[in-house]
């Protein structure tokens, strides 16, 4: 029985520990690409300096607050941790993924693809628009 005390104070810790997706990410990625090239790429802090890197490569740093990477974060929280599957009617169009990046953990992803028409894919799409109009204008405001 005294063997079995370690095993079980290990497997409620186990059990206890939040998962990943609870913990909130320390930053997130939104990337679009064609054909293995980056269209455009944003990465938000939670708190400091956002980076926008455009098809030619630019980049533009931008502030970012811990409240506006939070209302970013909120347009994928469907999304954070969910598998995300899709049928493909279109084969060659955009595709990208949003990246949840958290210390000490895996970065987390979800991929999408423009010629997806089932399933979520019009709220993801939508959610995708938002989050394309809040960094331009946290870009833009700079």
């Amino acid at each position: 029985m005294r063997r079995l005390a370690p095993i079980a104070a290990a497997l409620m810790a186990c059990l206890t520990a939040p998962p990943a997706a609870a913990q909130s990410p320390e930053s997130m990625t939104l990337v679009w690409k064609s054909w293995g090239n980056r269209l455009v790429e944003w990465t938000l802090p939670r708190g400091g300096e956002g980076r926008y890197i455009d098809r030619a490569g630019e980049t533009t740093v931008f502030p970012v607050t811990a409240d506006q990477f939070d209302r970013f974060r909120a347009l994928f929280a469907p999304y954070e941790g969910v598998a995300f599957r899709c049928e493909r009617v279109i084969t060659d169009g955009a595709y990208g993924s949003v990246v949840w990046s958290r210390r000490g953990v895996a970065d987390q992803s979800l991929s999408f693809d423009s010629g997806c028409t089932s399933g979520d894919a019009d709220d993801l799409f939508r959610r995708l628009e938002q989050a394309e109009d809040l960094l331009t204008g946290l870009r833009d405001a700079r």
